[in-house]
């Protein structure tokens, strides 16, 4: 398929229809309420990816981007709200079943097991494909990632952090995901590291899969995004194409003045 240019609103049309996003095989959040015993963490959010588009979710420490990311996936029960993917109700799915249907999560941080090889960590993300094709999609990620098969025997623990949020993505890439949720990239890497990721996570928009990136490199987000979120508190305050959210100064301060106080750690 054709993508849209980034930041250009291509597939904004398709997200804001209920019907057509499921249709085409978006992933659709409606009216969501989580709850951490009495603490709402988010109150009425309604949230879309579609395949082959690219949206960043935005805003500030605790906003509840984490929390969206983890209901998505199962791993947080909503007290209120539906979330389907293609039109399918995943709301009560458990999480391997969430998987299963194209959904998966790359945490943040250094998301691999220190104690695996490199191939046994490609094994681990082929558990849930059928044993008939699981050669053959590990043999696409190494294409992708050729310096891999150079490692296969190497602790994934003594990869450098960078070399690691690579294996984790790879490690998702293995069950092709339809959609696919990356969690905080960047955390602790060098902005020239934190490029190249988000270059990898960009290029997956021309195999059709929809890729939400929670990102504190604000600009960097949003100059590859196709859409983006803010939610602020609990609640979306910005839904639209990135380049309307670039201008936002008044919503993206918060997010710029926290990242230049953390800078990079590694």
């Amino acid at each position: 398929m054709t993508a849209p240019e980034p930041g250009r609103g291509g597939t904004h049309d398709r997200a804001q229809d209920p019907a057509r996003a499921a249709a085409s095989g978006a992933l659709v959040a409606e009216d969501l309420r989580v709850a951490y015993g009495k603490v709402t963490v988010l109150e009425d959010v309604s949230f879309r990816v579609v395949p082959g588009e690219v949206v960043a979710l935005l805003g500030t420490n605790g906003a509840g981007k984490s929390t969206l990311l983890r209901t998505i996936s199962g791993l947080v029960r909503p007290i209120a709200g539906s979330l389907a993917l293609a039109g399918e109700d995943l709301t009560r799915l458990r999480p391997p079943e969430i998987v299963r249907r194209g959904v998966l999560q790359v945490p943040g941080g250094r998301a691999t097991f220190p104690g695996l090889t490199v191939a046994e960590s490609l094994t681990v993300g082929a558990l849930t494909v059928p044993r008939s094709e699981r050669e053959a999609r590990t043999a696409e990620v190494i294409d992708r990632f050729p310096w891999l098969a150079e490692r296969r025997d190497q602790l994934a623990g003594t990869l450098s952090g960078g070399q690691q949020q690579m294996l984790a993505l790879a490690r998702a890439l293995v069950c092709r995901p339809r959609i696919l949720l990356v969690d905080e990239l960047s955390l602790g890497l060098a902005p020239v590291v934190v490029g190249e990721l988000l270059e990898v996570v960009a290029s997956l928009r021309t195999a059709g899969v929809g890729v939400v990136v929670v990102e504190q490199h604000v600009d960097l987000a949003l100059s590859f995004a196709d859409r983006a979120y803010f939610l602020e508190r609990g609640r979306v305050r910005f839904e639209g194409p990135a380049a309307e959210l670039r201008g936002r100064r008044d919503l993206l301060r918060a997010v710029f003045l926290a990242g230049a106080a953390a800078g990079p750690t590694g």
